[in-house]
This record gives C-alpha cells, sequence and structure tokens, in this order.
C-alpha cells in the first residue's frame, strides 16, 4: 500500500473549487450573497488569528516536533488562502448584484 502524504490528506480541504455545504455560486439573491461574504470573512479572520497564534510558541518546539508543526502550519495557510480566494468570489458577487453597496465584514 502507498503512504499517503500530509498534502494528499489535506487536498480535499484545500481544494479551490471547495464549497461549503448550502453555497451555491450562481445565486442571485443579495441576501445569500451578503450570508456568505459574512461566512468567508468570519473564516478567513479566525484562520488568520490562528495562524498567527501557532507561530508564537514555534520556536520553543524540538526539531522532530518543529518540522511536523511547519507542516500543519503550511496546511492551515492553504486552506486559508483557499477561504480567502472564496470571500474575494463573494465581494465580486455582491458588486454585480448590488454596484451601489459594499460588502460588511
Amino acid at each position: 500500500m502507498e503512504a499517503t502524504t500530509d498534502t494528499q490528506k489535506a487536498e480535499p480541504a484545500t481544494a479551490a473549487e471547495r464549497l461549503l455545504d448550502g453555497e451555491y455560486p450562481t445565486t442571485v439573491d443579495l441576501a445569500d450573497a451578503r450570508h456568505w461574504h459574512q461566512v468567508y470573512s468570519e473564516l478567513v479572520r479566525f484562520t488568520e488569528d490562528a495562524l498567527t497564534l501557532s507561530r508564537q510558541p514555534q520556536a520553543a518546539l524540538v526539531s522532530g516536533a518543529a518540522a511536523e508543526f511547519d507542516a500543519d502550519l503550511h496546511l492551515i495557510a492553504r486552506q486559508r488562502d483557499r477561504l480567502r480566494s472564496r470571500l474575494e468570489f463573494w465581494e465580486r458577487k455582491l458588486q454585480a448584484l448590488a454596484p451601489d453597496t459594499q460588502p460588511v465584514a
């Protein structure tokens, strides 16, 4: 049996095209677009905070643990990048549905 890498394990969570349950990119409902913009704003903020807090104690780890921790931080950063991409999508969708309004995060 072939070993599975951390990157392979993370693929479903970090896949750029992955949507959350109930998320429909083709929606024309302004309230729905606002909802998803808010969801992704919160997820991006949470993930960025988690990355910032996680990097602080990293220097105290022994080398083997530090390498594993680095790999985990890399996966979290990839997830954050995917979330940012989805947030940008919903910002564009809001602009298309209501050009005179600004998204509220």
